[in-house]
């Protein structure tokens, strides 16, 4: 099996949960249930560990944890947009 197969799986599980989340927002229009706080440290995390996947040579790390760090990214811009309505 290769190195990272595991890190790939992971990867692709986490990047796809977040998903339903976005749809829900987007649908909704609403993003009042997510708190900047837990957003905030959450985007913190997945940036971390994609720093520690570069350092450590993990490409799935790094391409996982940047796309999770996007959806994050945009669910709390959807958040200021929806709140300003």
């Amino acid at each position: 099996m290769p190195k990272e197969f595991y890190g790939y799986i992971a990867g692709i599980l986490m990047s796809i949960a977040y998903l339903p989340q976005i749809y829900r927002v987007l649908k909704t229009k609403s993003a009042k249930d997510f708190s900047y706080w837990m957003l905030g440290l959450y985007a913190s995390a997945t940036f971390l560990w994609g720093v520690h996947g570069l350092i450590f040579k993990s490409n799935s790390m790094v391409i996982f944890n940047g796309v999770v760090f996007l959806q994050i990214l945009a669910v709390i811009m959807l958040k200021f947009f929806y709140s300003k309505k």
